[in-house]
């Protein structure tokens, strides 16, 4: 027998499903080929890592990355890169946050 339990209360059950133990090599591999061959999506991916997510929130968080990696990072060839910009700034604020007459 079911019972209501109540008109404003949502009850979410998360089961983990439990997965093969895949080598990372072969895991990233298999990630590329399904998403070259449109088999999933960065949304299904964001969503397979975080399953709290809707897809709505995977969305909104992918616009958010896209908008931090395109300030931050160079793509050359599939690998992400500081920008000339935040390699020189990094530099640059560990010097000013040095305290004056130390060396590190």
């Amino acid at each position: 027998m079911l019972k209501k339990i109540s008109d404003t209360v949502t009850f979410k059950v998360d089961i983990v499903e439990d997965e093969p133990t895949i080598n990372v090599p072969d895991e990233i591999a298999i990630t590329n080929f399904k998403l070259e061959n449109n088999m999933v999506s960065i949304i299904d991916l964001m969503i397979k890592n975080n399953p709290d997510l809707t897809e709505e929130e995977a969305r909104q968080q992918l616009e958010i990355n896209k908008a931090i990696n395109e300030k931050y990072l160079i793509v050359e060839n599939g690998k992400a890169e500081k920008t000339n910009s935040e390699k020189g700034k990094g530099i640059q604020d560990s010097y000013q946050n040095q305290k004056p007459g130390t060396i590190s």
